[in-house]
């Protein structure tokens, strides 16, 4: 009798730890420093009281999946990132750790060091030949109505290896707390568990920075940062400093609080930092540069006609005057896509915006949408994704539907990806920016007076000697034809 309820307490043991490490939800990302690293982010269940033990700790092992007696392995501890809330007052601790020594195409096994039965496998993939899946507006399907509907087809293509990167640009899973945020993290850890996501802020979980891809990008937010991949360089922003929602920023004491001061100083700390960013991009080695945010630029959080829009004033002429190629957004719940366009004096790069992977507010028609100055190309009011690969050429992009619906797009049916939009953004060609460059302080790096008064003396210069070159054709009787002065502007570089 005592053996047998032995083996049933061991059972039922097994059963709940079995269940307490199912779902771990690992999420893969690249690190900004285009070292080749990746971040691994997880979960396990509460294992401490939070005053009790204010330091808890996780092991993660990892090794190439031929090297059956982990001869090779590597064992990082894990980053303790605080605790998050799911289901029911469930609490979760949240954790991160660095990869490195990674090699592309090389297959690795990782798990948590005191849990080798649950063993996960990944393989880097080739930064130059990788497809990135995006999309925006992306809800569990717990949630219901039209939300989640395009995980059938991530699955299946994910399955033929169609992708081998994620980016969601924004409002993930409305919101990315509680059991919403479970079951989100659940539905698509069978994909992030072996290959990279990148996230951007949108108003629906504004407070919830994910990346740790910033670390090594030079900014103190998670919620803007950039990373490398391939012949691109990615930069993310965090729109909502240009939204119409209210700013919130976290107090000392834990509490978070709306911040309109705080908002102005961190429009202008990221815009610093995204020039910073820019001026050290190598176009020759990455020649593409792709912006991605939640907000479109028409919903910042008004069109650009706005005096005080402060993503026109702050971002537009960055993208205009770095070449940046690429737009990418939500928010809007469709599919949109415009052509590079001029806009006040700046050039605006193609904005595509894939906001309808599928939520429960369902999808926008193009008549309930203030586009301001911009024109769309051509509006989709179906739920889908799209997928943008790069060569050192060219961006490819293509967007397809994954679903049918019949009332109004409320009841969508589930369908394989399928192709309705495709584009080419060819590769710029630049002369300026392709490689960064650094200026020394010296005798031509003036002071604003000194500029002046160097100016003022060579237009002196100028008119002094066109003078004399008229007066002596005409002493001489020559006729001067045919003849064009031409004068080269010398920009001298001022440092504050």
């Amino acid at each position: 009798m005592i053996p047998s309820i032995l083996c049933i307490a061991m059972i039922i043991i097994i059963m709940n730890y079995d269940c307490a490490l199912a779902n771990p939800q690992f999420h893969l990302s690249l690190v900004g420093d285009a070292s080749g690293d990746y971040i691994l982010d997880w979960t396990t269940p509460q294992q401490h009281d939070t005053a009790a033990a204010p330091n808890p700790k996780a092991t993660m092992t990892y090794f190439p999946m031929e090297d059956k007696k982990k001869k090779k392995k590597h064992m990082v501890a894990g980053n303790w990132e605080g605790l998050v809330e799911e289901d029911r007052g469930e609490m979760v601790d949240c954790w991160t750790a660095r990869l490195t020594q990674l090699q592309p195409g090389t297959t690795y096994s990782y798990h948590i060091a005191d849990d080798a039965i649950h063993l996960y496998n990944f393989t880097v993939a080739d930064p130059y030949n990788m497809t990135w899946a995006v999309f925006g507006d992306f809800g569990s399907v717990s949630q219901g109505g039209a939300s989640g509907v395009s995980f059938p087809a991530l699955r299946t293509a994910d399955a033929n290896q169609q992708f081998q990167g994620i980016f969601h640009v924004g409002d993930i899973s409305y919101e990315l707390t509680g059991k919403n945020g479970m079951d989100f993290m659940n539905e698509l850890e069978s994909i992030t568990n072996h290959m990279p996501l990148h996230t951007a802020v949108g108003n629906h979980e504004y407070r919830m920075g994910e990346e740790r891809a910033h670390i090594a990008s030079g900014t103190a937010s998670s919620e803007f940062y950039s990373f490398d991949s391939g012949h691109v360089h990615f930069i993310v922003l965090n729109s909502e400093v240009y939204g119409d929602d209210v700013f919130y920023m976290e107090q000392p004491n834990g509490e978070w609080i709306g911040d309109e001061d705080a908002r102005v100083a961190y429009a202008l700390h990221q815009a610093a930092w995204m020039e910073r960013d820019l001026q050290h991009v190598d176009r020759t080695k990455t020649p593409f540069v792709v912006v991605c945010s939640h907000r479109p630029p028409f919903t910042t959080p008004h069109g650009m006609e706005r005096v005080d829009n402060r993503f026109k004033n702050d971002i537009l002429p960055l993208l205009s005057n770095y070449n940046v190629d690429l737009f990418l957004c939500g928010h809007i719940h469709a599919y949109t896509r415009f052509e590079a366009t001029t806009v006040y004096g700046y050039r605006m790069p193609p904005i595509i915006l894939s906001g309808g992977a599928g939520s429960n507010a369902f999808l926008q028609a193009a008549k309930d949408i203030e586009f301001g100055t911009f024109q769309p190309e051509l509006y989709i009011t179906q739920y889908g994704y799209g997928y943008l690969t790069a060569s050192k050429h060219a961006l490819e992009w293509q967007w397809g539907r994954t679903a049918t619906c019949t009332d109004a797009m409320k009841s969508p049916t589930p369908t394989d990806w399928l192709i309705q939009d495709s584009c080419t953004i060819p590769r710029q060609n630049m002369i300026i920016n392709s490689k960064p460059k650094k200026f020394k302080r010296s005798r031509m790096n003036l002071d604003n007076k000194e500029s002046v008064g160097l100016f003022w003396y060579f237009a002196f210069l100028v008119v002094f000697l066109v003078t004399g070159i008229v007066l002596i054709a005409r002493r001489r009787n020559c006729r001067v034809t045919r003849h064009e002065y031409k004068f080269t502007c010398l920009h001298i570089n001022t440092l504050n």
